[in-house]
């Protein structure tokens, strides 16, 4: 299909702003009722997630070439080579069929992709005055208004007993966990946090908001190679959340898995790479093997370096640099939240950087800005939550990862990590 065959197929609501033999740059409204549909035809336009939507969004589509050994549907062509259109740097987002990439060939097919892909609203955010020590920085992130979701985070859930995590049966399973939730409350667990107990300890392959009165199985990963036997029935929580790198790892991964129809599950073998090579730097030796060990043995260095980030009274998220490099954004539904997971998000970060000597910095706050603008107009896929909720993951081709947990039309957890 040529450019302009592609263009005369989508006038009326997209409205070219220019194209090449290869690229095509269409603006198209978020809001507004399309000018021209097809009966049946999936809308285009939904909410944003925060607050009024914008009237526009830019949409690139990029000619590829495919080749097919399966027949597309109603073609008796045992092959077929040629070439079609694709939002650029989503062709993941592509119907699948036996690997094979069906192209766009007419204006509802176009629809079809658009709607699975979500340019997420980022709210206005304020970047608040930074703080540095040594070679990191943070960036108090706040915005308004606050939009507060009724749940309670796991860690507290399960001290006071109303959440039990366990192993899903007496064999048990490395990638899930069973949770239930005997409140009538939701339950909101993050990525990356870490459940200590059971056969082996495990973390969060991503965040859920667990409903209230339900028993469901979570995705989770192993952080502890070297055990696979009881030490109690059921799943504690230490307040300890995955290193950085660790969580980009999973976060990579899972989003893979997620883009090959394989739900929420990690590469558990990158993740042990990452707990063992961390180890060796830091001259660690644990006998399971356990990323918990990791903050044990450097748990004074870790409470020393974080006590010279406080939080900050209205904080809803931080970005973190090392050295000059953005490493991370995490927002919150609300300040409370953040204030409760400031620390052990902290210790996290700060773990990959124990017994480096670079004092880099600060960092300059035009890094988060630039991240902020980049994530206001990328492409986010919509993806099945766990638990309630609409799950959302964008990621570029420079290692940047992402994910969104948002409720109806709040943000509950977001998370950007770069690998830095």
């Amino acid at each position: 299909m040529g450019v302009e065959f592609l263009l005369r197929e989508l006038r009326g609501d997209f409205l070219p702003i220019s194209a090449s033999e290869n690229l095509i740059c269409l603006s198209a409204p978020l809001s507004a009722e399309p000018a021209r549909t097809r009966k049946n035809t999936p809308a285009l336009s939904r909410e944003s997630e925060f607050g009024t939507p914008p009237q526009k969004k830019v949409i690139f589509l990029r000619r590829f070439s495919f080749f097919t050994a399966i027949p597309f549907e109603g073609s008796d062509k045992p092959d077929f080579q040629g070439a079609g259109w694709c939002v650029d740097g989503a062709t993941d987002l592509l119907h699948r069929r036996s690997s094979t990439l069906v192209p766009f060939t007419d204006r509802q097919t176009i629809e079809f992709y658009l709607t699975e892909i979500r340019v997420f609203e980022i709210p206005n955010i304020n970047i608040g005055e930074p703080i540095h020590y040594g070679s990191m920085t943070v960036f108090p992130l706040s915005f308004q208004p606050y939009r507060d979701i009724d749940y309670l985070l796991a860690e507290e859930a399960i001290k006071i007993r109303i959440v039990t995590v366990s192993e899903i049966s007496d064999r048990g399973s490395v990638p899930e966990l069973s949770v239930e939730n005997l409140s009538n409350v939701r339950v909101l667990l993050l990525e990356g946090e870490e459940l200590v107990g059971a056969k082996q300890n495990r973390i969060i392959n991503t965040s859920i908001l667990l409903p209230a009165m339900s028993r469901i199985n979570i995705p989770v990963s192993c952080v502890e190679r070297g055990r696979w036997s009881y030490n109690s029935r059921h799943f504690s929580s230490e307040g300890r959340h995955s290193s950085s790198n660790l969580r980009h790892s999973l976060k990579s991964s899972v989003s893979d898995s997620l883009n090959e129809g394989s739900g929420h599950y990690s590469n558990q073998n990158a993740v042990w790479a990452e707990i063992d090579k961390r180890q060796t730097e830091l001259g660690l030796t644990s006998n399971t093997s356990s990323m918990a060990d990791s903050f044990t043995a450097y748990q004074q260095e870790l409470d020393h370096y974080a006590d010279h980030f406080q939080y900050a009274e209205g904080t809803a998220g931080l970005s973190i640099a090392i050295g000059n490099n953005l490493a991370a954004i995490e927002l919150f539904d609300n300040p409370a939240t953040c204030k409760m997971v400031w620390k052990r998000l902290l210790h996290g970060f700060i773990l990959d950087i124990i017994g480096s000597k670079s004092t880099e910095g600060p960092a300059s706050r035009s890094i988060v800005e630039d991240m902020l603008t980049t994530l206001r107009t990328t492409f986010w896929k919509k993806t099945t939550a766990v638990g309630d909720g609409e799950e959302f993951r964008a990621k570029s081709s420079d290692r940047v990862q992402a994910s969104v947990l948002t409720l109806g039309n709040v943000l509950v957890h977001g998370s950007l990590l770069t690998g830095v």
